[in-house]
């Protein structure tokens, strides 16, 4: 089945709005992260050897969190690549339909 109909412009806002809440968290995550980073020796709720021992292993999954917000936003930078590409081409085609 062929695609009839792209709406470029929805496509360019869903993955700007893709971007947007991608950012939106990594900023929790580092917050999330902070925070925990924090409990053993600033905050102080739960100290101790296990505590650092807890929240140490708990902050080595950061990056792996982190990976993967870039690569949701990788997503969206395709979406709008692609939305850029599909408006060239109809424009290339216009173009050349009209002479």
């Amino acid at each position: 089945m062929a695609i009839a109909y792209v709406n470029t412009n929805e496509l360019d806002t869903i993955g700007a709005e893709i971007i947007s809440l991608a950012g939106d968290l990594e900023t929790e995550m580092f917050s999330l992260y902070n925070r925990l980073g924090n409990v053993p020796t600033t905050t102080r709720e739960w100290v101790g050897d296990k505590a650092e021992f807890y929240f140490r292993r708990v902050c080595e999954d950061k990056q792996k969190y982190l990976d993967f917000v870039t690569k949701i936003k990788e997503i969206g930078d395709m979406i709008r690549s692609n939305s850029m590409f599909i408006q060239s081409a109809i424009k290339d085609n216009i173009n050349n339909e009209a002479g």
